[in-house]
Formats: C-alpha cells, structure tokens, sequence
C-alpha cells in the first residue's frame, strides 16, 4: 500500500501483559506457522492488515494466502491470543475508500501460568511423592535440616504454584514503565524464563512470608 494514503483508526488499548492458564492455548505457541503470526504481530511497528501478514510469511520464505492466514488469526482470536484492533481507511487510485481490518496482539507480553493440577494416577502420585521427598532431602541436606514431612512439603509448593503464580503479574506491572521496552523484545522462551525467575526469587525476600513457610517444613 506504499502507493496508496491511508489511516489507521485504533479501538483497542492493548494492555503491557497477559497471562495464559489454559494448556491448549499454550500448545498454539508451538505451532510454527502461528507462532509466526504471534512474532510478526510482536516485532511490527504497529497493527497488521492480512495483507501486510502475507508479505511477512513472504519475506521469511513462506507462501500464505489470505484464506489461510485468516484461518491462523481465527484460531489466536478463538485463544484470545490476537484481537481485530481497527480499521485501516486508504484511498484507491480511483479515489474510493477501501477499508482493511487491522489485527493486533492482546498484549505486549503473553506469559504462560499453568495453576490448575492435574489428576494424576496412583503410579504417577508415587513418583511425585518420590520427587517431593528428594526435593526435601536435597534442600535439607543444603540447609543442614531435616524435611518433617512430604505432606508439608507438597502443600507449600502446591499453594505457591498456585497464590505464587499472581506474584510476577504484580511486580512486572510495578515496574513495568522500566521494563516494558526490554521484556517486549523478547521472545516468548525468554519471557516465561523471565516469570519463572521473578517467581523462584520471591521466596528469598521477607515481604512474602514463602521463605518463612518453607522452614517450617524442615527441622533441626
């Protein structure tokens, strides 16, 4: 549309981040194809048109038409992943208005919290009661302390997977007119590293009492 004025006319406030609890909404960042719209949608100065997206899938080597790129952008709206963000207004040679629909992210920065448990089979909770007495024992061994119980164990870091899971969505939006330009510049992987970190490095600070918890499960 080089040759063509336009104007893009935006409805959405696309906000700083977004958490992503459900499983398959997290298996789409794995597909390539629309994880490619996800990055495009990322490193692009400003909302995308279906045209605009086909020049991208072009430019890294892929041919898309525009059916299957509306199909991709179905399936991230479906997900909440991806939003129709406005409208783009242009001029035709013949002096018409043409209108194109403008897709944006519905969020700078999409990071994946799984909180919910799965049910897991009498084989599998022996293995976990297993993983649960090994963390113990390793942390222990570390703090020159004893685990008390696997049962006190597993609810801490249950309830931590859990209520912990909210503590990077506060501190990043704390912080966030800091760090907006550095986290939105990264890729995804390095994004959920990101959370993960905040999330682990919590426990050694006073103010959310998680350090405090994991002691009373050990003893001298």
């Amino acid at each position: 549309m080089s040759n063509k004025q336009f104007k893009d006319a935006i409805t959405y406030s696309q906000p700083l981040m977004k958490e992503i609890t459900d499983k398959d909404t997290i298996k789409l960042f794995k597909d390539k194809n629309l994880s490619s719209v996800i990055e495009f949608l990322r490193t692009h100065k400003g909302p995308m048109t279906v045209t605009e997206l086909e020049a991208a899938f072009k430019d890294i080597g892929k041919k898309k038409s525009d059916k299957t790129i509306y199909r991709y952008l179905k399936d991230l709206e479906e997900e909440d992943l991806v939003i129709q963000a406005g409208k783009r207004v242009y001029t035709t040679d013949k002096k018409k208005l043409k209108t194109q629909t403008l897709y944006m992210r519905t969020a700078k920065i999409f990071f994946p919290i799984v909180s919910f448990e799965e049910k897991l089979s009498e084989e599998e909770q022996q293995q976990e009661e297993k993983m649960i007495e090994a963390i113990g024992i390793s942390i222990g061994k570390y703090m020159n302390v004893k685990l008390k119980s696997t049962d006190c164990l597993k609810e801490f870091l249950k309830k931590f997977s859990c209520e912990g899971a909210s503590l990077p969505r506060i501190i990043l939006q704390n912080a966030q007119d800091e760090i907006t330009d550095l986290l939105t510049g990264l890729d995804w992987k390095f994004i959920e590293s990101t959370v993960k970190t905040i999330n682990l490095l919590t426990i050694l600070t006073d103010k959310t009492g998680w350090q405090k918890e994991l002691v009373n499960c050990f003893h001298e």
